[in-house]
């Protein structure tokens, strides 16, 4: 089973803006907190002995030491992952966040295309073994693009779903892995 983590709250959450892959915006206190209670809410599910993968981004680096740590998982056996960083907003980055679908945020200029992101996001789900429980730690739009799999939807409208909230859990089976790195 692979267990999604979105990171604690950050900086750029609780200031509303947009942080992407251009913005390495820290973890508030509450968002340490969230992390802390993440990793003992695995241990209640039960995880044992997982591999941690993360993105490079410290918000996502941060929550994996703390969910880590909760699961006994040296904090030198978790594995970084730059293609599990944060969609890049161009230059939305930094700006106040705003209602936008995701036609509307591809005309800012420098976003990643909908596709790059989608083939980055496959190559890290691809790398990651299926014998053993794996925690992703990563972002919201990661998130969404996962739902919008999940549920067959039109992957160029990803960013209209919701994403899960700062530390929430979304489980990968073996059949939505299969949807995910599908290319």
């Amino acid at each position: 089973m692979i267990y999604f983590v979105r990171h604690g709250q950050s900086q750029a959450n609780l200031d509303n803006i947009y942080a992407g892959r251009r913005i390495n915006s820290p973890l508030t206190e509450k968002g340490i907190e969230q992390a802390e209670l993440t990793g003992m809410a695995m241990v209640s599910k039960g995880v044992e002995d997982p591999l941690v993968i993360c993105s490079t981004m410290s918000r996502a680096v941060d929550t994996a030491k703390s969910v880590a740590a909760e699961l006994g998982v040296d904090e030198s056996d978790i594995t970084y992952d730059k293609d599990l960083e944060e969609w890049d907003f161009g230059e939305l980055s930094g700006q106040t966040k705003r209602s936008m679908t995701t036609a509307e945020r591809l005309q800012i200029k420098g976003v990643e295309s909908v596709n790059d992101f989608r083939t980055r996001i496959a190559r890290a789900f691809l790398r990651m073994p299926k014998d053993k429980d794996v925690i992703v730690v990563a972002h919201g739009d990661i998130s969404r693009l996962v739902q919008a799999i999940r549920d067959d939807a039109d992957i160029k409208d990803f960013a209209d779903y919701a994403p899960i909230d700062n530390c929430e859990l979304l489980e990968i089976d073996h059949q939505l892995l299969e949807k995910i790195t599908k290319l």
